[in-house]
Order: C-alpha cells, then sequence, then structure tokens
C-alpha cells in the first residue's frame, strides 16, 4: 500500500510539472509573439498598437525592465507627436497620461538599464516635462538632457530635442544651434532636423540659408513618407 501511495504521489508530481513546464512555454511563445507583433507595429508607425502589445507581452512578464522602458518609450513618443502639432493648446485627452508617464520614467531610472535606453528614458523626461503644467522645477529640463547627452553624446535625437529647447526658451542659443547641427552631421537624411535647422536660421534672420534647408527638408519628407508607404505595402503582402 505504501509503494502504491508513492507512485501516485510521484506521477502527479511529475503530471504538474509536466504542466507547469507547458504553461510556461506557452507563456513564452505568447510573449514573444506579443513583442514581435510589437515591432511590426513600431515599422509601420503604428504606435498605438505597438504600445498595446508590449502591454500585454508586460503582463506576461512585468519586471522585463527593458520593455517597460520601450514602452515608455513609445508611450511618449505617441503623446510628444501631438504636443510638437499643438503646442501649447495640447488637448486634455493628451495631457492626462503625462503624469503617469513622467512617474514610470523616474521609476525606470532606478533599474538597471543599459547607457542608450537610460538616455532615451532621460530625454522622454525633459520632454514631457515640458508639457506638464504642475511641475515647477524647469531647471530640472536642461539637467535631465545634459545627463542624457552624457550617457549617449552621439545620440541625434536627444541633440536635436535639447537644441530645440535652448533655442525656445531663449536661454542659451549658441549651444541650441550647435546641438540642432549636431544632429543634422549624425544623422543627415532626418527632414525634422534639418527643418529645425531651417527654423533656426529664420530666427536668425539668415534667409538664404533658412531657404536651403527647408527646401531639402522637404525633399526628404517626401522620401520619408514614399519609403514609408513601402513598408506599409511590404507588411500588409506578408500579412
Amino acid at each position: 500500500m505504501g509503494i502504491c501511495t508513492a507512485l501516485l504521489s510521484l506521477f502527479y508530481g511529475a503530471k504538474e510539472a509536466y504542466f507547469y513546464i507547458e504553461k510556461r512555454q506557452q507563456q513564452r511563445e505568447m510573449f514573444l509573439a506579443h513583442v514581435h507583433a510589437a515591432e511590426k507595429f513600431i515599422e509601420l508607425d503604428n504606435l498605438a498598437y505597438a504600445e498595446r502589445s508590449l502591454k500585454e507581452a508586460l503582463t506576461i512578464s512585468p519586471d522585463n525592465h527593458n520593455l517597460r522602458a520601450r514602452a515608455f518609450q513609445l508611450g511618449s513618443i505617441s503623446i510628444l507627436r501631438e504636443a510638437d502639432y499643438y503646442g501649447a493648446q495640447l488637448p486634455a485627452t493628451y495631457m492626462e497620461p503625462i503624469p503617469a508617464l513622467i512617474t514610470e520614467g523616474f521609476g525606470l531610472l532606478a533599474t538597471d538599464l543599459s547607457n542608450a535606453r537610460q538616455a532615451l528614458v532621460l530625454g522622454n523626461l525633459a520632454r514631457l516635462l515640458q508639457f506638464d503644467r504642475s511641475w515647477k522645477q524647469p531647471e530640472a529640463i536642461g539637467d535631465l538632457f545634459e545627463d542624457a547627452l552624457s550617457l549617449q553624446p552621439r545620440n541625434a535625437e536627444i541633440a536635436y530635442w535639447y537644441g530645440e529647447y535652448l533655442i525656445n526658451q531663449e536661454s542659451n542659443l549658441e549651444r541650441g544651434e550647435q546641438l540642432i547641427r549636431l544632429a543634422v552631421d549624425i544623422a543627415p537624411g532626418n527632414a525634422l532636423y534639418i527643418a529645425g535647422l531651417g527654423r533656426y536660421y529664420v530666427e536668425s534672420t539668415q534667409w538664404r540659408e533658412a531657404f536651403s534647408a527647408f527646401q531639402k527638408a522637404i525633399e526628404l519628407r517626401s522620401t520619408q513618407q514614399t519609403l514609408q508607404q513601402i513598408r506599409a505595402s511590404n507588411g500588409a503582402g506578408r500579412a
């Protein structure tokens, strides 16, 4: 009788272990599927669906700090795109998620992210804080940008938005111009950065340089839109 009980106990223990392993494998497959879907949506520039896919992946692996940073980045970009369009008139629907994103961003700074990811978090925090009406320490925005640049001194995105911030604040126009030029040097095919340089030329009444920059930005923007349409078409064809 004792032997039978021991065998049954062993059998059920092995069965439970099997189902546990199978469940873990299914979770891993679902996790990878959500991450893969997010990357595809990013390729198609559909950030809302990409963010949704990453959040699904985070329900499976909530302690994955790199994934949290990626989701934070997508959430930030989605709002900051609208902020760049509306400016100070940003609708309340876009303002509401900003405090939660800022809290998440500062929380991520305490994790073991790589320098590259941490720099992006710092840069996005600096940009988000500019639209948080409850934030009372404007000097912290420049500090965050500086910290981001110290980690990634050749990051075009960080250099550009820091330069834009300095020029808009009229706090250090010379450094702002240098940073935007740095962004253009690093990413000469980016229409946004070249248009930003054009706006600086307008502000400093360098009309010929401004016209040349805007003309180049329009040409690049048209090319980028065409490439995006091709990627979207290829993605639909593989579906």
